[in-house]
């Protein structure tokens, strides 16, 4: 059977994307990640939350949750960063068909 890949994801908030990877969460200009322009964007909402509170929040997780070296592929990798920070600013995940396939493969 065929496995689909793993996508990597970043989160474009207040003019930057952010990404997690195995140097820990880094930023960059939208669309500049070392792995070049994205494949498909996909809007996920707005935020009213303020610049501070969600630099806190991302310098927090970069300290915990997401240190550097703490990456895996298919069990701590840039779609649990993505969803995280998108369920703080929005209130809602990143799509489920991005979640859900490192664990599709596993099952495999």
């Amino acid at each position: 059977k065929p496995l689909p890949c793993v996508w990597h994801t970043g989160l474009v908030a207040y003019g930057r994307e952010y990404y997690f990877g195995s140097s820990g969460i880094e930023s960059c200009r939208p669309g500049e990640t070392i792995l070049g322009a994205p494949d498909q964007i996909v809007p996920l909402g707005q935020t009213e939350l303020p610049y501070s509170l969600f630099l806190e929040y991302v310098f927090g997780l970069g300290e915990t949750t997401y240190k550097p070296g703490s990456y895996h592929l298919l069990e701590h990798n840039s779609n649990c960063f993505s969803s995280e920070v998108c369920q703080f600013l929005t209130g809602g995940p990143i799509p489920s068909e991005i979640r859900e396939v490192a664990k599709e493969i596993s099952s495999n």
